[in-house]
């Protein structure tokens, strides 16, 4: 999994330098691709040239949210299934009691299971958000849909930023009710995924 993301990552790297143009070495293009995706975001590399370059961004932030959510639910499955081949049958053994605690709750919150409602609304508040940026900031809609982009997954590259107070406001209404959405999100898309994995190791034993 972990070679899936790093190829996927100098994949991106090299598509933003060869294909959108970006004027950076292959080095450079990478480092954007392994920051962008980890949501670091420092800001000192960004997409700012061309609108097509900032469209490459926003679909390889929402496909690297996606990857990473993949990672965190296959990482969380084969946790769970180690411990299950480590313990032992009796109830007071350390890993037992430690996942009756603990693991039970994470599970309660992670695997609550996907559901399409959720995606949907955070889909309609992203574009809600890019029209009313459109309107208050004169923005285009690619500049925008970059903007809440970057702004709800926490990526923040710093290069663009609202300068009217109706821009301000709507992204301080985005950021507070679009980020945490957004990690919601990701954690019932990763537990899913958990869950999904867990039953087919168990399957695989039965």
């Amino acid at each position: 999994m972990g070679l899936v993301i790093l190829l996927f990552a100098i994949g991106a790297g090299l598509n933003f330098k060869y294909v959108g143009g970006e004027d950076w070495s292959i080095l450079e293009a990478i480092y954007f691709a392994v920051v962008t995706m980890t949501t670091v975001g420092y800001g000192d590399y960004a997409p700012v040239t061309t609108e097509k370059q900032k469209l490459m961004a926003v679909i390889f932030i929402w496909m690297s949210i996606t990857l990473l959510a993949v990672l965190f639910g296959f990482i969380s499955a084969e946790a769970e299934y180690l411990v299950e081949e480590t313990e032992d049958d009796g109830p007071h053994h350390p890993l037992k009691k430690m996942r009756s605690r603990f693991g039970s709750r994470l599970r309660k919150l992670f695997q609550s299971g996907l559901h399409p409602g959720p995606a949907l609304l955070l889909v309609l508040l992203h574009l809600l958000a890019a029209v009313l940026l459109v309107s208050c900031e004169s923005w285009s809609l690619i500049d925008s849909l970059y903007f809440t982009s970057v702004t709800l997954t926490t990526v923040g590259y710093g290069d663009m930023t609202p300068k009217t107070s109706e821009g301000q406001l709507a992204t301080t209404l985005l950021v507070l009710t679009g980020v945490p959405s957004t990690a919601a999100l990701v954690a019932s898309a990763s537990g899913r995924f958990t869950e999904k994995l867990t039953e087919r190791f168990q399957a695989l034993e039965d």
